[in-house]
């Protein structure tokens, strides 16, 4: 008996712990406490998914405008260029 006293005293001290901080279950709620990690994970991967998507977007729009000032400075006559910068468009 006295060869095991340490891991008796390990055991009664972890069911002490686990009954004070279970909260009344009788046995720990994994079900709960999955459920409460997997929220945050599945909430940052649709955050990441609407992140690409508006970074996608932007390189898009960012393409475009340029390709509409290619556009712009062709058309214009120089006078009218300079008019548009100085409008700040």
């Amino acid at each position: 008996m006295k060869k095991h006293t340490g891991e008796i005293e390990q055991n009664e001290s972890a069911t002490k712990y686990l009954k004070d901080h279970l909260n009344g279950y009788g046995k720990i709620p994994e079900k709960a406490w999955r459920a409460e990690q997997d929220a945050p994970t599945a909430e940052r991967y649709g955050l990441c998914d609407g992140y690409y998507k508006l970074k996608d977007d932007v390189k898009n729009l960012e393409t475009l405008r340029h390709g509409a000032e290619n556009i712009i400075s062709e058309e214009l006559p120089e006078r009218t260029r300079t008019r548009i910068k100085d409008l700040g468009l």
